[in-house]
């Protein structure tokens, strides 16, 4: 069942914002946890006059080793034709940077959840922290390029000493 816009909106404005205790993860599984996510989400789209299309909604459950909904292969098609990726994950990560600004932002309740989501395997997670895609820094290959080239060289050498030592 999906959230729509109007509930999660109405759910999330700043009269019934949800409080949590900081050391009780308030969320007994990872799909009650990545509602929640999406909720905030989806409302400070629509606190920013900007929704969230029915697509771009529905790819926030993408997940490759959980609950999915049904119809995600004919969501995930369209979304392939139809949207940037990487577009639509800065568009998602400036949602949660706004909404983790607002005063009315519950902290604890998006750690706990996000803490819980991150135990498997989410596209959510990696939207809402950026530095889970980016954990490997960006020379890492040029780093790795160059610890194989003096392997080679080490090992030429080697072989090259061999010979005319040895041989």
């Amino acid at each position: 069942m999906w959230t729509s816009r109007e509930s999660a909106a109405a759910l999330l404005n700043a009269g019934n914002t949800l409080r949590y205790h900081p050391r009780v993860n308030p969320f007994t599984t990872t799909r009650e946890a990545k509602e929640y996510l999406i909720a905030q989400i989806v409302a400070e789209a629509a606190r920013e006059g900007q929704p969230l299309t029915d697509i771009e909604h529905r790819m926030l459950y993408f997940t490759e080793t959980a609950w999915m909904p049904e119809d995600f292969e004919q969501v995930n098609s369209i979304f392939k034709q139809s949207y940037d990726d990487n577009a639509y994950e800065q568009h998602i990560g400036r949602l949660v940077l706004e909404l983790k600004r607002r005063p009315e932002h519950d902290t604890n309740g998006w750690h706990a959840a996000a803490k819980l989501l991150n135990t498997e395997d989410h596209y959510l997670s990696i939207l809402i922290n950026p530095h889970i895609a980016a954990n490997r820094p960006s020379n890492d290959a040029l780093k790795l390029l160059l610890a194989a080239f003096v392997g080679v060289a080490l090992l030429m050498a080697a072989t090259f000493l061999y010979h005319h030592l040895l041989g």
